[in-house]
Formats: C-alpha cells, structure tokens, sequence
C-alpha cells in the first residue's frame, strides 16, 4: 500500500470535482477511497479548508473530509 500527503489544492480540486486535478492525482484519491493507499492530511490542510469554508471560498462536508 502507498502512501501520499495531499496539499490544499488538491484536496479541495478533489472534492469539489475541479478539471484542476490531474488525472494521476485524481486515481490516488480514488484508490485510496478503495482502500488501495493511504492519503495523509496534515492538520494545516484541515485548518485551512475550515478557513475556506468560513470565508465561504467552498462548501464542503467535514464528516465526508475525516472518514
């Protein structure tokens, strides 16, 4: 199983389905959801999709985000 650290953007490109995230990116996410690998977020990417949502930048689901 392999491991990747996801940054911001990509989390969010994710997420919210952005054509901003490649096509490589977007099939670690997907595997991972599977159970293929693992996709660390560190505690600084949580905070800043709080921030995001705070400003109203995204909506998003925070229970979706920590499962």
């Amino acid at each position: 199983m392999a491991r990747y650290v996801a940054d911001t953007h990509a989390l969010v490109w994710y997420l919210t389905g952005s054509a901003n995230l490649s096509s490589g990116a977007r099939q670690v996410f997907d595997d991972a959801l599977g159970g293929a690998h693992e996709v660390l977020v560190s505690v600084i990417v949580l905070a800043e999709l709080v921030m995001m949502a705070e400003k109203q930048r995204i909506v998003f689901n925070l229970t979706r985000i920590i499962e």
